[in-house]
């Protein structure tokens, strides 16, 4: 109607409606102050109370960083027996590392088989490292994984342990420092004696308990919290667990251990050659010894003091020969130990392409192709099956390339008998004139060749020893340690901070409903 009069709202009566009154709002909020701030009063205890009883989760992390070069290299040995590192190819390596290789090394090193706790009121403390009592288990039944087991002290002498099976609970009394059997595993129990008298009553009234880890279940555990990250040239590990100083062990452990293992791979093929060229040093040097002896006897029985009565002309021609044949003969024995050794060793191209020598360039490429495609397969096994196609692929050039290497050495060896078969040839033509000298010459002559061919030999093994036993005492790992794991102080979950504004917030929130509800 026209006589009626406008009303005019508030911004809250447009919001909430024309019946909204903010007197009695402010009313209703004045007469609800104390609940709203028990309210707020009740959440932040609540806040308190979880970040009082929930378990605390801390983070360590450590990095790696490639090196630039070995020691070997920058003292003039590098070699191609044991290959260029890559700087960049970190995925390979951060495989390795989550992989059991180094995982078990971790396990086999650190105390994470068996857990030890002390059970409080509320809560429950993980005593990692500093238990007053150590077990050494012998599991018998899988059942025991995870269950928690009792142990009691009863004196300086004696303990208890008492676990349940099923709805049975059982309970065996055991002598420190000795085997205690049961039904479902073996341990011994140790502590320390002056400890345990010293806190004895204390010991008596604590509860303990201990639980058995399962090693592959852990170890999976481990591998998939743990975080490996690539930034070129470095590797960050980052960790987290309920017990900051058995993350900080597990981080640094990791790190070592692969440390370890790199040097370790890097020196497995020279080592390797070492003793195989060792064993072969020590064989010709008996021979040596035999051929020296022959030669003295054969001197003195013979009378035959002197050896310098041979013709000029037939001397030079003879000394030509024979120095063919000796290299020959050094050419047979280096290709008769190369095929010795590539039996012996038929799965590691790499221990054999150091022993090659270059006057072979042929087997020297078929030998380096042959250590390509084995490193490749190993790096293609971490991540495929033995069964994937490219596997099977990679199986075939292998086992095609190592006939090309066994039919080279063979048609190397044939080329090395046809040629001396020239020689015995030419030979006979000079031995024919040189009949007319005393048989004991000749026979002294043959006596000397052979020892010549030996000591030829024996001197290039020797010259091989010293230049991988140098290579090898540089080696070290490609990784050094920038930042080792240290212990974390705060934890990164809970969020303290949060949990505190959450609980302010909550309480605040709460409050203003149950104004509004009572409204």
């Amino acid at each position: 109607m026209q006589g009626e009069k406008k009303v005019i709202l508030s911004p809250l009566q447009k919001v909430l409606g024309e019946d909204f009154n903010p007197g009695l709002l402010l009313i209703i909020t004045r007469k609800s102050f104390i609940w709203c701030v028990l309210i707020v009063l009740l959440t932040m205890s609540t806040s308190l109370l979880y970040l009082r009883y929930t378990a605390p989760l801390y983070e360590v992390g450590s990095a790696l960083m490639v090196k630039p070069e070995n020691t070997s290299a920058a003292i003039g040995f590098e070699d191609e027996l044991f290959g260029k590192t890559n700087p960049q190819d970190l995925q390979r390596d951060i495989q390795v590392m989550k992989s059991n290789i180094i995982m078990d090394r971790v396990m086999d090193k650190l105390p994470l088989l068996v857990s030890y706790y002390s059970a409080g009121q509320i809560l429950v403390e993980e005593k990692y490292r500093n238990s007053p009592f150590d077990v050494q288990p012998i599991v018998k039944n899988n059942e025991v994984y995870g269950m928690p087991i009792d142990f009691v002290f009863l004196s300086v002498k004696n303990y208890s342990i008492t676990y349940r099976i099923g709805q049975q609970k059982v309970t065996y009394t055991g002598h420190f420092g000795r085997k205690l059997n049961t039904p479902y595993l073996d341990l011994t129990a140790t502590c320390n004696p002056d400890n345990v008298r010293r806190n004895l009553p204390q010991l008596i009234q604590a509860k303990y308990y201990f639980v058995l880890n399962n090693r592959q279940l852990l170890s999976k555990q481990i591998r998939e919290t743990i975080r490996i990250n690539a930034f070129p040239p470095s590797i960050l590990i980052s960790f987290q667990d309920k017990n900051p100083a058995r993350a900080m062990d597990i981080v640094n452990s990791m790190n070592d251990e692969f440390v370890t293992y790199d040097r370790e791979k890097k020196t497995e093929s020279a080592t390797l050659i070492l003793d195989f060229i060792e064993a072969q040093i020590n064989l010709i040097n008996a021979e040596l010894q035999a051929y020296e002896n022959q030669m003295k006897l054969f001197k003195i029985q013979n009378g035959l003091m002197s050896t310098e009565s041979l013709i000029n002309e037939i001397l030079s021609s003879l000394n030509r020969i024979k120095n063919r044949q000796v290299e020959l003969n050094i050419r047979e024995n280096m290709l008769e130990s190369y095929q010795q050794y590539f039996a012996m060793y038929a799965d590691s191209a790499r221990l054999f392409s150091g022993v090659v020598d270059p006057s072979f360039p042929a087997l020297q490429s078929f030998v380096q192709l042959y250590d390509k495609l084995q490193n490749d397969r190993r790096t293609l096994l971490l991540s495929r099956t033995e069964n994937n196609p490219e596997v099977l692929n990679m199986d075939k050039q292998i086992s095609d390339l190592k006939q090309n290497i066994a039919e080279n050495i063979i048609n190397s060896l044939r080329a090395i008998e046809e040629e001396r078969r020239a020689q015995q040839d030419e030979l006979a033509k000079y031995t024919s004139q040189f009949n007319r000298f005393p048989e004991l010459e000749a026979e002294y002559g043959r006596l000397q060749k052979l020892s010549d061919v030996k000591e030829k030999y024996y001197l290039m093994l020797l010259d091989k020893k010293s230049s991988f036993s140098i290579s090898l005492a540089g080696f070290v790992s490609n990784y050094v340690i920038l930042k080792r794991a240290e212990l974390p102080n705060t934890p990164v979950f809970p969020n303290v901070p949060l949990i505190k504004l959450i609980g302010i917030v909550s309480g605040m929130l709460i409050s203003l409903l149950f104004i509004f509800i009572r409204y």
